[in-house]
């Protein structure tokens, strides 16, 4: 089965406003960059193809510290995919350099399969996995 892992120090990013989660401005704009290379980082060391559409399932495992968890799973759900995706509608990234270009899957309607889970811990992070199916 092919699959992609990455962790990431911190919490990922959510969808909490209207602004794009990509403009500068959006409060975990901080929270996309360190995606962004957890995930050039992981197709540095892969022979995942982040452009082959196919129908793919995903994975959001986040650490909790005991200060909890400021957002909810669907909000972190969304604002991962989002970040993963390669198709970014309307969004200027040039900001962004190379990282604009990261991604994991071509659109997230690609996704079929969702798994999240929160794990304690003494610092906040959490882990990515995305897989063919």
């Amino acid at each position: 089965m092919a699959e992609i892992r990455l962790t990431t120090n911190g919490l990922p990013p959510a969808k909490n406003t209207a602004i794009s989660i990509f403009n500068p401005s959006h409060p975990h704009h901080p929270r996309v960059i360190a995606l962004l290379h957890g995930v050039k980082e992981a197709l540095d060391s892969s022979s995942w193809n982040p452009t082959e559409r196919r129908h793919i399932g995903l994975e959001l495992v986040i650490t909790e510290t005991p200060n909890g968890m400021p957002g909810d799973a669907t909000n972190y759900l969304g604002g991962v995919a989002d970040v993963l995706q390669a198709n970014r509608v309307n969004a200027d990234l040039s900001h962004l350099g190379d990282m604009g270009r990261a991604s994991l899957y071509v659109d997230d309607n690609q996704i079929r399969e969702v798994h999240f889970s929160v794990e304690q811990g003494v610092t906040p992070g959490y882990r990515v996995r995305v897989w063919a199916l």
